[in-house]
């Protein structure tokens, strides 16, 4: 009996984690989601997506570890957040960041994996850059009626309230060392 309860225990546990991450097969390349606006903390099971308030991001997370008070970001183990009025606008990932591979996109993409892998899951980006060792691949997403839909360049945006960037700097030796899920506001301007 005691061991039929462990594997009902053992059994809720594992169904209940990770709970927020879904299937990688749910995603596309080149066919974006909500989630793709997220990083996800498996470990704990945390979620933290663009438009969250601040005190949603405290109950998750605490409070900051620290502040970039002349970037205006609040440092937290495995990430950092910019807000504006209050509500996350920049999720960001980085070589100065605490626990850098804390935390990994929805489609499971995490601190130093390769351009490779980051093309397979997320598809060819609209600004591809190289340049010696450095890659820098960026995406361009707007929110319609129909989904989220791709677009070629800022010009091209319809509506910039409902539009993001997700941004990513890859080392071809060391992998990603650098990824930032924005609104459009923060992508062209990093003061929010």
């Amino acid at each position: 009996m005691i061991r039929i309860i462990m594997f009902l225990l053992t059994l809720t546990a594992c169904s209940t984690s990770n709970s927020y991450l879904r299937d990688e097969q749910d995603f596309k390349p080149g066919i974006f989601q909500a989630e793709d606006l997220s990083f996800y903390e498996p470990v704990e099971n945390k979620n933290l997506h663009i438009g969250m308030s601040k005190d949603e991001v405290e109950a998750e997370l605490g409070k900051p570890i620290d502040t970039i008070d002349f970037m205006g970001l609040y440092e937290y183990p495995g990430l950092k957040i910019h807000y504006k009025d209050n509500y996350v606008n920049a999720l960001i990932i980085d070589d100065n960041t605490q626990d850098n591979n804390k935390f990994i996109t929805a489609r499971r993409i995490k601190y130093r994996d390769s351009v490779e892998t980051i093309i397979k899951n997320y598809g060819d980006p609209v600004n591809k850059d190289e340049s010696g060792n450095n890659t820098s691949m960026t995406y361009i997403i707007e929110e319609s009626e129909d989904g989220f839909v791709i677009r070629n360049s800022y010009d091209e945006l319809i509506n910039k309230e409902k539009s993001y960037t997700i941004s990513m700097n890859i080392d071809k030796q060391e992998g990603m060392y650098f990824i930032m899920i924005a609104d459009y506001y923060y992508s062209m301007n990093s003061s929010g």
